[in-house]
């Protein structure tokens, strides 16, 4: 069965991971895998309002900051990378379970974000 959302977003008045949340639960599932590919290697991904950019992603002009910053509308926020970690594991958990034949290719990439940012 598929999920309408892969990380459920909290009812609490501020959920300060909502970004994150909804930057996930945005990402169409036929772009889920390039997508996670795109985090792995620090490249961002914007879908309609729902944007995630690495620090290595700004022109010198823009906003200086340390690990991924996860924007949705006007919500906006900075983590490090074993948060963003935390998440991703979470969808790709969903994910998985509506497209059980990708769980290799997802454990692999998962990995590889985990060797990556030493996490």
């Amino acid at each position: 069965m598929h999920n309408d959302f892969r990380i459920p977003v909290s009812e609490d008045f501020y959920d300060k991971h909502f970004p994150i949340k909804a930057f996930l639960n945005a990402v169409p599932d036929d772009y889920f895998v390039k997508v996670l590919e795109n985090l792995v290697n620090g490249i961002g991904f914007s879908f309609n309002n729902a944007h995630c950019e690495f620090s290595n992603d700004l022109d010198s002009g823009g906003d200086a900051f340390t690990g991924v910053r996860i924007a949705v509308c006007e919500d906006e926020v900075v983590v490090d990378y074993k948060a963003l970690y935390f998440y991703l594991v979470k969808a790709c958990e969903a994910y998985i379970n509506d497209y059980p034949d990708s769980k290799e290719a997802i454990q692999l990439l998962l990995n590889e974000y985990k060797q990556k940012y030493g996490i």
